[in-house]
């Protein structure tokens, strides 16, 4: 009998293979839920909520709820900043990536073109050896 599956449980493994190869599968297996998530009995109500809030939201303090919509366009400004930058490293990126796949399909021609010629260079002198 060979032991479960450590992450899903699963025990009907024919052989020692079977079970290695589902433990080393590129994909793994779905973890087993063995926790069980235990929910409140009771749902707090809208004023016990209401208490842990600080005083000028509580009561309607309009220069806080001000504050607040001019951190959230703010924070907004700064993530189209910031995406806008990803962007522009991305194609960066991509250009430098498509320079280099170029060097490289260059630089494997030049090395076919000097082995072609180290050829021809030897099959030269091979040639002039025997004349001689």
């Amino acid at each position: 009998m060979l032991p479960p599956c450590p992450k899903c449980g699963k025990d009907n493994f024919k052989s020692t293979r079977d079970r290695n190869t589902h433990l080393n599968r590129r994909i793994p297996c779905i973890p087993k839920i063995t926790e069980v998530i235990s929910y409140p009995e009771t749902i707090p109500e809208p004023s016990e909520v209401g208490n842990n809030l600080p005083n000028n939201l509580k009561y309607g303090g309009t220069s806080s709820v001000e504050e607040l919509k001019a951190t959230i366009d703010g924070l907004a400004s700064q993530m189209r900043a910031i995406s806008w930058q990803l962007k522009n490293t991305s194609m960066d990126i991509k250009g430098v990536s498509d320079d280099i796949t170029e060097l490289s399909n260059q630089q494997e021609a030049a090395q076919s073109k000097i082995q072609d010629l180290e050829e021809t260079m030897s099959q030269h002198t091979a040639l002039t050896k025997k004349s001689v």
